[in-house]
């Protein structure tokens, strides 16, 4: 006979025990499971998040080149190296009326030295060389003149315009 230390507990009773550990774990085992998928279906959700942003914030990236003061920028000729004189030319007038009308003015002039008004001394570009415009919006000129430059005009009528 067995001693008490010794007594088995009945099988059905041990079989429910264990079934209801088996249980509790399998519960556990789901439940981390679903935590796993949860976080994961969250990392995809924020990654797809992040390239979608990337994606919408890459349209208005702007690439205009920057003023050096309110009305001046700064035109650079080393892309018109090696050209022919009236070639130059055109090249540098199509840069300048892109970058007046993406700083939304609709005049220039090209000038030696930043000035402060529509009479500054005319430059004229040669290849290789940088030039300095100076900006007006429209109605700030009463008239053009030599040396005003209409960058919508110069825009619609250069095939430089678009490179």
């Amino acid at each position: 006979m067995l001693s008490s230390t010794e007594r088995t507990v009945p099988e059905s009773t041990a079989n429910r025990a264990e079934f209801r550990c088996c249980n509790r774990l399998r519960a556990t085992c789901i439940i981390f499971s679903e935590m796993r998928n949860a976080k994961r279906r969250a990392n995809v959700t924020l990654l797809a998040a992040g390239l979608l942003n990337f994606a919408l914030l890459a349209g208005c990236a702007n690439h205009a080149l920057p003023l050096q003061s309110p009305r001046t920028a700064v035109i650079s000729g080393k892309d018109t190296a090696g050209l022919k004189q009236a070639d130059a030319q055109e090249q540098i007038l199509a840069k300048a009326a892109r970058v007046t009308v993406d700083h939304g003015f609709r005049y220039f002039t090209l000038v030696n030295q930043p000035s402060s008004g529509p009479t500054a001394t005319p430059a004229t570009p040669s290849p290789g060389t940088s030039i300095t415009i100076r900006l007006f919006r429209d109605g700030e000129i009463k008239s053009i003149r030599p040396g005003i430059w209409d960058a919508f005009r110069l825009l619609s009528l250069n095939k430089h315009a678009s490179g």
